[in-house]
């Protein structure tokens, strides 16, 4: 058979929306199970902080802080032992280490309290709720819409993170791929991390059945075997995936909404130090920031993780000296993770670790450990050190290469030319990267930007820049004015410069393409916020002193809250758009893993045609089909694969290449259906069916592209006697197909015009070879016309249903169908 493929990016044809019309029915599991997940995160990774994170400086931490940093220390331990063991071994492993910690170290972590689970819960409960409240807030999208699902902004790394670590936890891998069933098989999986086997040597173990489409997992089972991504980006959604069950999309997302609470939390804490105003105003900056928030929100997993550890390591440098023993649970486990998964945000948050040498801390070190413990202790800490020294020798290789990567792309004169040209600096999108309005994908030619939007941004804006003039002013007066003292003055100081340095330096650097731009501003947003409120703590501390300070700082506070609300405007804007399924956006609703169920219950052996609305629905659509044939008739890039001299070679192929004649009465087709209009506070509900094409008594037409809009609208087509317009789909490098129920005589009209008129005489050609390939079959007749051409079928009655490709082109066209003078849907 013939390969072909194809791709895509965004339906522009496409608008869906949800009702809003709030009840508590429709609460779907979705939501409770994501909640489910965060909440079994929050506790373990309380329970690792209390066991080890035992000393005076850990214990000056927040609560919120500390179980932040205690999920940051197990990422490490997982990142290391999933390496050579599979996801089961390295908890069983886990839990028997940090057993003989706390046992070796069991008076510290008490702490002479004999209640502990008393003292623990008492300790943690009310940080608990702050984050169940917190995470409501990174799902007000489901809930404005009413509609709980899996949802992205239009970015798709998802398919990445959380579909491979259900694949690998599903079959007990270890991150390269290697079957860890048995202890037996530890050696062997140990020496393929140290001395890994050439791509031709792992060839032959490839499971053809999976390689390639139509095998819904085909995409992820590449990514494994190929060893193409960084091995540590699904870590954190591998660590629990014992909460999975059909998906592990609520483990994602209960996890990505842990990682935003932690960091509002971590802003808290360190303004909390000054006062609770300051706190307050700050994590009202933090929290509407959409820049921020669309990192989440477009699945951007490992920049999130990394923003929540520079807000952590805000709250903990105060309190933490680094080189101590706490300062590597603290500030060198989240080091090693972020050089494993995101190696470039070291430039960010190592120039912050420079402020602790400003601070003088003593006996912050004195931990009560009995002798007669402590070797239980010593132990499972070379054990983990070990673990620790191991993943940086041998799991860098991706992060060397990423780097040298990134450096390239930064210096070549020609990187616009996949990244997009970057837009002019001191333009307000420029600004509106930098003050965390908005990022490149809420601008055109992503989306059309309103103009209330565009107000929006220039008020943000010009406020932004307003209170940071005064907040420098304010820094200057302090520091400068030597009758001016208070505690840590040198640090605050030196932080200041530190996050002004370090943003000044990320925005230069990323300057080359739009992608830098809007990258390195996310990056260093929680550095900015920092260098933007930091005056206004260093404020509070020298109201009394300064009747100057005073009238800045009150200035401060008015300019401040008008930018707050700027940041709110925007924030709820594309929150509320999101929710409606307007532009990238899209949220899959519950119905579609009902039908998923269905088609798995009722047909093992099924073949499913997904027809995605736009293509955010093929990121978050995969995984209830794990283990079963799909293919996406549009939106998406197919390609065969097959080996050739010792690599890969890929092949350009169509969905309808993978259907064979043995399939038709396996075939299904998943859609949406939609009722009502798009207005500003509702949209049309939408409900997924799955039919089962065998079954259907009515002809149907089904189209296979890189982009299809069907019934795209009426349009006269030049034929010979007919100057009728008819109905007329869209198509960009597509295949269509007919299916006719048996016992039917049809004949099928076809028309398809190149959208370019110059066009044509390539479309012409291009048809006629395919026909003389016997690619349309026999029975066929093409007339030409002035600009489009007609393919007439005639079909026989038959007993079975038939499927027939009817129409292929490799270009734009117009194609509109008849079967027997009827206009075929």
């Amino acid at each position: 058979m013939a390969r072909f493929f194809w791709e895509s990016n965004i339906n522009p044809f496409t608008i869906t929306a949800y009702s809003t019309h709030f009840s508590f029915k429709k609460v779907s599991m979705f939501l409770l199970e994501s909640l489910l997940v965060l909440t079994v995160v929050f506790w373990i990774s309380a329970g690792i902080a209390e066991c080890v994170m035992t000393t005076k400086a850990e214990l000056s931490l927040g609560p919120a802080v500390r179980v932040g940093f205690g999920f940051f220390i197990s990422l490490v331990y997982f990142a290391a032992a999933c390496l050579f063991l599979s996801i089961q071994q390295a908890w069983f492993f886990g839990l028997i280490l940090l057993m003989l910690y706390a046992y070796g170290n069991r008076y510290a972590f008490l702490k002479g309290d004999k209640r502990f689970f008393q003292h623990f819960i008492g300790t943690y409960i009310y940080t608990f709720l702050i984050f169940l409240l917190g995470s409501l807030i990174f799902f007000l999208p489901l809930i404005i819409a009413n509609n709980y699902g899996p949802f992205t902004e239009g970015g798709g790394d998802i398919s990445i993170y959380a579909d491979s670590a259900k694949y690998l936890q599903s079959h007990h891998l270890t991150v390269l791929g290697m079957k860890s069933n048995y202890l037996s098989q530890l050696f062997n999986n140990i020496k393929e991390v140290i001395s890994p086997k050439s791509f031709a040597e792992r060839w032959p173990l490839f499971d053809s059945q999976l390689v390639n489409p139509p095998a819904a997992e085909y995409a992820n089972y590449r990514v494994i075997m190929h060893r193409v991504m960084n091995y540590f980006d699904d870590t954190p959604y591998q660590i629990y995936s014992f909460l999975t069950g059909t998906t592990n999309y609520p483990v994602y997302f209960g996890i990505q909404s842990f990682i935003y609470v932690s960091i509002l939390a971590g802003i808290w804490y360190f303004f909390r130090i000054f006062n609770k105003k300051t706190a307050i105003l700050a994590v009202l900056v933090m929290g509407n920031s959409y820049g921020i928030l669309s990192v989440f929100y477009n699945m951007y997993s490992m920049q999130a993780i990394c923003l929540a550890i520079s807000a952590l390591f805000l709250s903990a440098l105060p309190r933490i000296r680094i080189t101590s023993w706490a300062g590597f649970r603290v500030f060198g486990c989240s080091i090693i993770y972020t050089w494993l998964s995101y190696p470039h945000f070291l430039s960010v948050i190592l120039p912050l670790l420079m402020a602790s040498f400003f601070l003088h801390q003593k006996d912050f070190e004195t931990q009560v450990i009995q002798k007669k413990y402590s070797l239980f202790m010593q132990i499972s800490t070379v054990f983990f050190l070990a673990l620790c020294i191991f993943v940086v020798i041998f799991g860098s290789e991706f992060s060397i290469r990423f780097i040298k990567l990134l450096i390239s792309g930064i210096f070549d004169q020609h990187a616009h030319l996949y990244l997009n040209d970057s837009v002019p600096i001191k333009s307000f999108q420029w600004f509106s990267f930098i003050f965390g309005l908005l990022s490149q994908q809420h601008f055109e030619p992503f989306v059309k930007v309103s103009p209330s939007v565009i107000h929006i941004i220039h008020w943000g804006v010009l406020t932004g820049m307003v209170c940071f003039l005064l907040g420098f002013l304010i820094m200057m007066k302090v520091f400068l004015n030597k009758g001016l003292s208070f505690q840590y003055k040198n640090f605050y100081f030196f932080i200041y410069l530190s996050v002004v340095f370090v943003v000044l330096i990320q925005l230069y650097v990323g300057r080359s393409s739009l992608y830098f731009q809007a990258k390195s501003a996310q990056n260093v947003l929680i550095c900015f916020y920092t260098a933007l409120l930091l005056p206004m703590g260093v404020g509070v501390l020298t109201l009394k002193d300064s009747l100057q300070i005073r009238y800045l700082l009150n200035l401060f506070f008015i300019v401040l809250t008008l930018f707050i609300a700027s940041l709110g405007s925007a924030r709820f804007i594309y929150i509320y758009k999101l929710a409606l399924g307007y532009d990238r956006g899209s949220i899959l609703e519950s119905s579609y893993f009902f039908e998923a169920k269905k088609v798995k219950q009722n047909d093992p052996q099924a073949l499913v045609l997904f027809e995605p609305r736009k293509s955010a629905d093929l990121y978050i659509s995969i995984q209830p089909f794990f283990g079963m044939k799909m293919l996406q008739t549009r939106s998406l890039s197919l390609q065969y694969e097959s080996f050739d001299k010792d690599k890969y070679v890929d092949h350009p192929v169509f969905p309808s290449d993978f259907i064979a004649f043995h399939d038709i009465a396996h075939i299904w087709t998943l859609s949406t259906e939609c009722q009502g209009e798009v207005s500003l506070f509702h949209g049309p509900g939408c409900t997924w069916k799955a039919e089962k094409l065998f079954l259907q008594q009515k002809p149907k037409l089904l189209l296979f592209a890189d982009d299809y809009e069907r019934h795209f609208g009426q349009k006269q087509l030049l034929l010979p006697n007919n100057k009728k317009s008819m109905t007329v789909s869209y198509l960009r490098n597509g295949s269509a197909m007919v299916f006719v129920p048996p016992n039917i005589l049809s004949k099928i009209e076809v028309v398809m015009q190149p959208i370019d008129k110059d066009s044509y005489s390539q479309m012409v050609r291009e048809i006629t070879e395919r026909i003389k390939k016997n690619e349309f079959g026999k029975n066929i007749k093409m007339v030409r016309s002035e600009s489009s051409l007609i393919l007439t079928y005639q079909l026989p009655k038959d007993t079975n249903p038939t499927l027939k490709m009817i129409a292929r082109y490799s270009g734009e066209y117009w194609l509109s169908v008849k079967m027997n003078n009827s206009e075929l849907s």
